[in-house]
């Protein structure tokens, strides 16, 4: 299955779903006034695309990203190899 094809944006799934979705670095927590203060967020040119700001929340979900690491292995390399099956690795 081509994840690209059947993925669906997170914004898209805040207007279905009814919660709000920000992007950006979390800098502050302020548990005691519900607040979360987040990074201002730049282009590739550096030009700021949204401000540093603080909102209110009630339930707050803290979604980290990650990266995958194959960590050299050559039976990941081999399994995401487009020519996969066509040889089997050493």
């Amino acid at each position: 299955m081509d994840m690209s094809a059947h993925e669906v944006d997170y914004l898209a799934q805040a207007h279905w779903h009814r919660f709000q979705y920000r992007l950006g670095a979390m800098t502050r927590l302020d548990r005691g006034r519900r607040e979360v203060h987040v990074a201002a967020s730049h282009d590739h040119a550096g030009r700021e695309v949204t401000p540093q700001r603080a909102f209110g929340h009630d339930t707050l979900v803290i979604a980290v990203g990650s990266q995958s690491n194959d960590f050299g292995s050559m039976r990941c390399c081999w399994n995401r190899s487009p020519t996969r099956g066509a040889s089997t690795p050493a």
